[in-house]
Parts: C-alpha cells; structure tokens; sequence
C-alpha cells in the first residue's frame, strides 16, 4: 500500500478545488493545489496528501455541522469504494476522533433507496426497523494522540488557507 509506506504526508496538502471550494469554505474561485512541497516529496507523499484530503474535507464539514446544530457526532457510516481502503478509514476515524462504521455490503446506495422505498410503500414500518436489517458492519476507532490529530489538522487549515 503506497499510502502507508511513507510516514507522514511530508507536510504535502491536496487541497482538492478542482471546481472552487464548498462547504465550509464556500470560495468558488479557489484553484487545486499541493501545498508543503519539497524536493524530498515523492509520489507517495502526494499519493498520501490526495486520500486525507478527503479525511480533512470530512472534518471541516462535520465542525460545520457540530457548529451548527449544537449536536456531538459519535459515529459516522461509511460506503462505497473508498470504504474499501482500511488505511483511509483508519485515518478518517483518527482526525475525527469519531468511531467509523464500514458495513458489510459497501454499495449500499441502492440497497438505501431499496429500503427507503419501501418504508415508503409500507413494506417497512420505521426507520428503526431497516436499521435493524442493516446488519453489523466493521467499527473503527481514533488511535493517534489528540496532539497529532491537531497537528494534522492545523496543517490542512494552514494549507487551505494559503490558497483561498
């Protein structure tokens, strides 16, 4: 796995405006970069910055939402493709300091609008009731050190901000 055989991201940041920046950033303007790189950065710091990129983009958006409606996030649930990379995930739960879900079935956005549409035409009775049929998934906890979490994180706010 490329993504582990480097250390640490090298001080590389993606910061992933390929079309501007949304949500929290809202800044339409904003152009892509990598940001903190060296002669010393290789293909896998890059490789690296690009997958937590998506880790960072994550958290912005969850302090968004912690911000705005006053409410602690305890677990997040994961699907689809990336959900497929146990190292990705691992970072995730790490800079959230959240517990990550990854079901078993990781397409599950058919089997979601499966389950919603029945509850619609009363195949099902409640959300809790699919919740139930959802089955266990795969829990992932935060392990690094809250220091190291900010240190990451402070790394990408400086990074963002360097472009915006």
């Amino acid at each position: 796995d490329r993504i582990a055989s480097v250390s640490d991201n090298g001080g590389v940041y993606l910061i992933p405006a390929f079309n501007g920046m949304g949500a929290p950033y809202w800044e339409p303007h904003c152009k892509a970069a990598f940001v903190g790189m060296t002669l010393d950065t290789t293909a896998d710091h890059l490789i690296r910055a690009a997958v937590e990129a998506v880790c960072y983009g994550m958290r912005d958006l969850c302090n968004a939402f912690v911000l705005d409606y006053q409410d602690k996030i305890h677990c997040i649930h994961v699907d689809g493709g990336m959900a497929q990379n146990n190292w990705m995930l691992q970072f995730l739960s790490d800079i959230l300091n959240i517990d990550v879900n990854r079901p078993q079935n990781i397409e599950s956005t058919v089997k979601g609008a499966a389950f919603l549409a029945g509850l619609g035409f009363g195949v099902y009775d409640s959300l809790e009731e699919i919740i139930a049929l959802r089955g266990k998934g795969e829990h992932i906890y935060p392990k690094i050190a809250e220091d190291l979490r900010s240190q990451y994180y402070n790394g990408w706010v400086d990074a963002v901000q360097k472009i915006i």
